[in-house]
């Protein structure tokens, strides 16, 4: 009796990508999940255009107290 092989799909295994550059690309082309921003990003002239961003290409975002909190 031969045995029967089963197909076992992969999954892709999750990813944290960061860095403004980055970010920016993956929420443009809409393959970003969730967006998380720091609040004390300095100068906040970097990412003060994210929020408004993520809106548009409908890309969940939030916002952590300090960059120490994403480490």
């Amino acid at each position: 009796m031969k045995k029967e092989k089963k197909e076992v799909k992969k999954t892709k295994p999750i990813e944290i990508k960061y860095g403004l550059n980055q970010v920016t690309t993956l929420v443009e082309n809409k393959q970003a999940k969730l967006v998380v921003i720091a609040h004390d990003v300095d100068p906040i002239e970097l990412v003060l255009w994210l929020p408004s961003l993520c809106k548009a290409k409908q890309v969940p975002y939030c916002f952590v107290k300090c960059k120490s909190k994403l480490g």
